[in-house]
């Protein structure tokens, strides 16, 4: 049965996620870095944070040993980064992630990401 409702979740259970929302918004640091359809964003995560997030969950399906940890620490959120929040962290930061925060911009059907990576500008 179709609702037409917005539910806000916040939280890194990405299987809750995966279950209750047609559509997901994934933030770091305060700040929307992709958007896109549940499925989309499983299937074709765009945002270095949202594949590292989706490295990190468990799949009882297959036996990895050891889960991926995103490396060094969450930004101070009184006094954050200059440009993409996520490049203290990102393997993929270029100069500009540290000058210009990115705009989000269209990489597929509905599907938006905040990354110098996908030609935000």
């Amino acid at each position: 049965m179709r609702r037409d409702l917005t539910l806000y979740l916040i939280t890194h259970d990405l299987g809750v996620v995966a279950e209750i929302c047609d559509r997901v918004a994934v933030l770091y640091a305060g700040k929307i870095v992709e958007i896109a359809p549940v499925n989309t964003l499983f299937k074709e995560p765009a945002h270095p944070y949202t594949q590292a997030l989706l490295r990190a969950v468990p799949n009882p399906l297959k036996n990895i040993g050891k889960l991926n940890a995103i490396p060094g620490t969450v930004p101070n959120l009184i006094n954050p980064p200059s440009g993409c929040r996520f490049h203290p962290r990102c393997p993929f930061a270029r100069p500009v992630c540290r000058e210009r925060e990115p705009p989000l911009v269209e990489v597929g059907r509905d599907h938006y990401v905040a990354c110098w990576l996908h030609g935000g500008g």
